[in-house]
Formats: structure tokens, sequence, C-alpha cells
């Protein structure tokens, strides 16, 4: 699934929702406080897989309500009982504790601010009725999971800061006239959810790869601008690279040394049982190392049956025996150093994780603003002008066009004007004139202005 699975937990306080929703997948995690009247807004952008809350009849029966009016299915609401402290405080201790009875263990839960004064406010019925996720789907060129999400946010959540805006602009200005834009292909899985799901040697040797193929990506970059390169600065991930593919430490040197003195060991047993059995010996997981024999064959005295089988005999012997408990006896030794090995490089992993996540979401951002030079190329958008002055208040589109719509059919383009002096515009025409289409352009063309 390319998108996030956020666990939302919330509270009820005096007209308004403390919430915190996290995604445990790649441990991004946000705190707000919405209005009653932003709250199926705020439900409608983050699209919580299983909402959390404290034992509150009349929240639970109001989020029900609003589940089923903007028909969301499938969206499980668990009551976690005996939470104590300040009000505000308990999305996190319930968070906390609904991912403790679920087992799910966290080196820490890094709470960001979702800084709202940055972004638009809407209401339910224009995410709705603008068709924003309809948007999405048209708009999305991206190549990562990282840069999906990156979009994704984008789209339900304007920005609504002039800096911010122009930064975006001149950041997908750049790759717009970046001449080998089509040779940007990024072969990098998401970083978040690998460095966060971490189980095995497998998992570490992915996330090396991973590393490695992103650090070569940005590099790769001619004349990147100065925003990426100081965000490259903050993650760069150099460190745990060199620390999962060599062997950067005594520790790391001695162990892989046993293992391979042990897995000659094992060889050396292996033999000596096809050996001793003229090459009978069979091994399974139920029974483990066994000598096959037909049912009316004779076999020496010392032999000890394990298996009673319709066509044949399974025995085991003295010696075998001893072979094998040597045999498991050293497999157990390899398995434990294989363990501490990757507990090793495991404990500095998660040491540079929040690096990690920084890389990914680099990844993710230029994923994102390559996306929009393709569309932009690929569609003929034009980049627009941003005034900030509080007395210059005006939009101005120049033959805008509705960027779902066209897609599927031939749209006539448009132009509007709307100013301080000129604050409604009165569209006639016949029904099925599609007014209200010209109408819905504008308002996704503003949206998307960054």
């Amino acid at each position: 699934d390319i998108h996030n699975r956020f666990i939302l937990s919330m509270v009820f306080d005096i007209n308004i929702y403390h919430i915190v929703y996290y995604d445990i997948s790649t441990n991004e995690c946000y705190q707000d406080s919405i209005s009653i009247d932003n709250i199926m807004t705020k439900l409608l952008q983050i699209k919580p897989v299983e909402i959390i809350t404290n034992n509150d009849t009349l929240l639970n029966s109001h989020i029900m309500k609003i589940l089923n009016s903007i028909n969301f299915k499938n969206v499980s609401i668990v009551e976690i009982d005996n939470i104590h402290g300040i009000k505000k405080d308990y999305p996190v201790l319930i968070l906390k504790k609904y991912l403790y009875n679920n087992k799910v263990t966290l080196d820490q839960l890094d709470i960001l601010d979702n800084k709202g004064e940055m972004y638009m406010k809407m209401n339910p019925n224009t995410l709705l009725n603008l068709n924003l996720e309809e948007l999405i789907k048209i708009l999305n060129n991206t190549q990562t999971r990282m840069g999906y999400r990156i979009l994704y946010k984008n789209i339900l959540n304007p920005l609504n800061n002039y800096n911010m805006i122009k930064i975006q602009l001149n950041n997908t200005k750049f790759f717009y006239e970046y001449k080998d834009i089509n040779k940007l292909k990024i072969n990098i899985q998401d970083l978040r959810k690998i460095v966060n799901n971490i189980k095995n040697e497998k998992d570490l040797k992915i996330l090396s790869n991973n590393l490695n193929y992103s650090i070569k990506f940005i590099e790769s970059i001619q004349d990147l601008p100065h925003y990426f390169i100081l965000k490259f600065q903050k993650c760069n991930n150099l460190p745990i690279i060199q620390l999962i593919n060599t062997n950067i430490n005594d520790s790391y040197e001695y162990n892989n040394q046993i293992i391979n003195k042990l897995s000659k060991d094992l060889d050396d047993i292996l033999i000596a049982m096809d050996s001793y059995s003229q090459g009978k010996v069979k091994n399974n997981n139920l029974i483990g190392f066994f000598i096959e024999t037909k049912v009316t064959q004779n076999v020496p005295n010392d032999y000890i049956l394990k298996q009673g089988m319709v066509n044949c005999k399974r025995y085991t012997s003295p010696t075998l025996l001893k072979l094998e408990t040597d045999f498991n006896n050293i497999k157990e030794q390899i398995d434990i150093h294989k363990k501490n090995i990757f507990n090793m490089i495991y404990k500095e992993t998660i040491h540079y994780k929040n690096n990690i996540e920084l890389l990914s979401d680099l990844i993710g951002e230029i994923d994102f603003y390559i996306s929009n030079a393709l569309n932009a190329i690929n569609y003929n958008y034009y980049m627009p002008e941003i005034i900030d002055n509080i007395h210059e208040q005006f939009i101005d589109v120049d033959c805008g066009r509705h960027p779902i719509i066209e897609r599927h059919k031939t749209f006539v383009s448009n132009s509007f004007i709307g100013n301080l002096q000129h604050r409604i515009t009165l569209i006639t025409g016949p029904n099925m004139g599609e007014r209200e289409r010209r109408e819905v352009a504008v308002a996704v063309l503003v949206l998307r202005r960054d």
C-alpha cells in the first residue's frame, strides 16, 4: 500500500479535539488540536485505518456519525480504559497503551507539530467537491512511496505560506529546466519503512543497498539547489553504510571467524555421517537425522527405531545420536554468533535512524518535484507568479484548464480575473453548460499554485 496507514488517537475537551496520528510502518507521528467544525476535514485528510479513544460514549457516537456521513468504511474504533493525566496528553498516552497492548515496541515516539498555520484551511465539502483524490491520481508521476506520500499531503493540505510556496515553485522550476530529467530514475525502496521494520540480516542488507542508491542518486544530480544540499548535509548516512557493508571492528571480525570455523566443523560432521552410514543418512525437521531402511531389512543391534513407515523404517544409533548432538550444538553456536553480529549492526543502525528518515524525506521531496516538473513538461503547465502584498490581492488566470477533465475529454480553456474591486463573478449560460466546472477549475488552480 503506497498510502500512509495512520492510527489516530483522540479525545474531546471543551469544543476541541486533541489528536495524535501515527503511521506504524514509517514511524511518522503528528500531534494537533482541531475544532469541532474542522474535525471532519482532518479525518478526510488523514484517512485513519483505526481510531483509538478513551472510554467516551458521546465522543465515539459522534465520530461514528462523522465516518458514516463521509462514507468511511472499514475504520474500527478502539476504546482504551484507565488513562490518567492532563487531557491534552491523553492521545499520546492512549496511543502508547494501544501499541503496548498490541506488542508493538517503540525505540521512541517522535511527535511532530503539523504546523497548521502553514496550510490552507478547507471544509469537508471543498475536499469532496474538488475531487482531490482523482487529482492525486492524475498528477502522480512519482517513482517511490516516499514521493507519493509527499504528493498526497501537498494536495490535501495546500500550502498557505508565501515563502514555502516560492521554495516549492523554485524547486519544481529547477527540475523543469534540468536537461536530463528523463534520466533521473529513482529505484529506491521506502527507507522510512525499511529502517522501522528491521527484523533480520536481509533487512539490513536491503537498507544498506538502498542507502547506497540514495546517496549515489543525489550526488548524480548536477548543480543541485542549495535547499537540497543543506538537507543532504544533515542526513548524510555514509557512516552507517560503511558499518553495514564492511567489517568495521574486531567484534565483527571475531564473530565471522568463529562462524567460518564452526561451519567447517558442520561439514566435517556431515561427512562423518555419510561415511558411517554409507550415504544413507537423511534429515527432516520433524525427527532430525535418521538412517532409512526397508521394512524387512535386518539392521545392527545398536540401531534404535525412530519412526515406522508403511514402506520403510527410520533408525538412529548411539554414534549417529552423538554426531547429531554435535551438529545441533555447533548450529546453535553459529546462530548465536550471527545474532551477535545482527544485534551489533542493528544497534548502530538505530543510532542513525533519524538521519535515515531525513534522507527518506529528502528522496521523497526530490521525487515529488520531478513529478511536478514532468507534469509541467508533458501537459504544458505554467508556473504562476505569486505576489506577497496584502494590498494587491487578486487572481488572474489566463486560459485556465481543468487538470482532471482535460485528461478525459476536450476542455475549453477559460480566463478569469478576481480582485478586491471585483469580488463576485456572475457566470450565465444554459444547463449542462459546465459553469460549475469552470468554477472548480479556478479553485483547483488556486490550490495547486505551489
